[in-house]
């Protein structure tokens, strides 16, 4: 009897101990996985990081979108895809130097531009493309302004434009010239009329279809 019952106390012992062993292990299983989460979290900077620049990044892309739209529903062709990659310097220098010349001030004029928002990178392209046809025909800012007649001006620039340009350009670039002309202060009769309409009649048909 002494045996059997040292015995079992000896399988208890063992079971006891296997069991606590076990749970133990489990225990500390669970725990280093709880702390091999955390390391994950709290000693990851990078994933933070990665979080904001990837969060900085859509909103980017998203503002980006909003203004190509801005500057879609801005445009009167619907095309502004044959003004990229011209570079607007001579023509906003044209522009300022023109209304600067009607004793218009500097701030009234950037006034004007920043009234435009995301189409005033249109027009600027398209006076850069006039300015280095005026300097082609040796004209000044000067004979611009006391232009009386600007529409032979207007048309003799589409003529030029017409086999170099597509319909989009054609019609912002006799846009932009028309407006400039207007905030000189030139009579509307004497910028857009009938010869004007006739010569831009095929573009804009074809730039609706």
């Amino acid at each position: 009897m002494g045996m059997r019952n040292t015995v079992a106390t000896l399988s208890n012992l063992i079971d006891s101990s296997s069991y606590t062993q076990s749970g133990a292990r489990e225990g500390e299983g669970s725990a280093n996985s709880t702390n091999m989460e955390r390391i994950g979290v709290v000693d990851s900077p990078n994933a933070d990081h990665n979080m904001l620049e990837r969060a900085g990044r859509q909103q980017r892309r998203a503002q980006r979108g909003s203004m190509d739209e801005e500057e879609q529903s801005e445009t009167t062709s619907g095309e502004d895809w044959d003004f990229l990659g011209r570079r607007g310097e001579k023509g906003e220098q044209l522009f300022k130097e023109c209304l600067l010349n009607t004793g218009l001030t500097g701030q009234s004029i950037q006034g004007i531009i920043d009234g435009w928002h995301g189409s005033w990178k249109r027009h600027a392209c398209s006076l850069t493309i006039f300015a280095e046809y005026w300097a082609q025909q040796s004209g000044t800012v000067l004979q611009l302004s006391t232009l009386e007649q600007p529409y032979l001006t207007i048309a003799n620039y589409i003529t030029y434009l017409k086999p170099r340009e597509s319909d989009a350009c054609i019609i912002q670039a006799r846009n932009s010239i028309s407006t400039l002309f207007e905030l000189m202060g030139k009579p509307m009769n004497s910028i857009r009329n009938k010869v004007i309409e006739q010569l831009m009649k095929e573009h804009v048909d074809r730039a609706a279809k």
